[in-house]
């Protein structure tokens, strides 16, 4: 199943590729070891899409050891991006995503990021 999945994440349809990433969340066992490296490589994409979608994939696979990797695109000043980054950290996350939110806010955002990063970090459950 994860080769599938994989493959959708690049499809153009956003009903695929949503699909396809709730199907490899709910499947992370299978992704690590395997696909460690790729799921890590998605941060760095030319695809913002995929780029913003790596970070479900990052928080949900490896944890909080792991949420530094975000810290980029948190910081690269591109909407899409950035609010993927926010919200897997604090809706997948949790309070240890939410700490980490806290002391890392976007360093370049719109007014826009910054309410929504103000709202998640403010977020209890």
């Amino acid at each position: 199943m994860v080769p599938a999945m994989w493959a959708m994440l690049g499809n153009d349809d956003p009903w695929l590729q949503t699909a396809a990433l709730h199907a490899l969340l709910a499947h992370v066992d299978d992704l690590v070891p395997s696909r460690a490296s790729q799921v890590k490589s998605m941060l760095r994409e030319g695809d913002l899409v995929k780029r913003a979608m790596a970070a479900m994939l990052v928080v949900k696979c490896f944890g909080p050891a792991e949420y530094p990797l975000l810290k980029e695109n948190l910081d690269s000043g591109i909407e899409l991006v950035q609010l993927d980054a926010i919200q897997a950290l604090s809706q997948v996350g949790g309070e240890r995503g939410r700490e980490y939110l806290k002391a890392h806010p976007p360093a370049k955002c719109c007014p826009e990021i910054m309410r929504i990063w103000r709202q998640e970090v403010g977020r209890k459950k």
